[in-house]
């Protein structure tokens, strides 16, 4: 079997390590950009999410916020990153509702009725 070089390949694929074959889809890589992985460059890597196999679709990195996020993963398909308790976004870069950033972490806040507190405070005579 002779073994020649791939063109035409979508993005994702190094063409210079791809090689025709007569089998399969006609072509086996060794070697994916980054992010890819799999035979033929179908998948992402862990640490990136997409839907590589699907037309125009790729890879992108995940880039969970590291103070807000578990970890460096992210769904595969979504790239939703899982989350610390009081965070949210795709990448876990903002706090909830009602919680706010004190001392590195997205704390629970109890500051949602501001308005009925300063009018207590102003009825109390000192």
């Amino acid at each position: 079997m002779i073994r020649s070089l791939v063109s035409g390949l979508p993005a994702q694929y190094d063409r210079d390590t791809c090689v025709a074959v007569d089998y399969g889809r006609g072509y086996v890589c060794n070697a994916c950009k980054p992010g890819y992985t799999g035979q033929y460059c179908e998948s992402c890597v862990a640490g990136y999410f997409g839907e590589p196999s699907m037309p125009g679709g790729f890879c992108q990195s995940c880039d969970c916020h590291p103070d807000g996020s578990l970890h460096g993963a992210c769904n595969p398909l979504t790239g939703q990153c899982e989350c610390r308790p009081g965070v949210t976004g795709r990448d876990c870069s903002r706090c909830q509702h009602r919680h706010a950033f004190i001392g590195g972490v997205c704390t629970c806040a109890y500051l949602e009725n501001m308005r009925t507190v300063t009018l207590i405070i102003s009825l109390i005579s000192f």
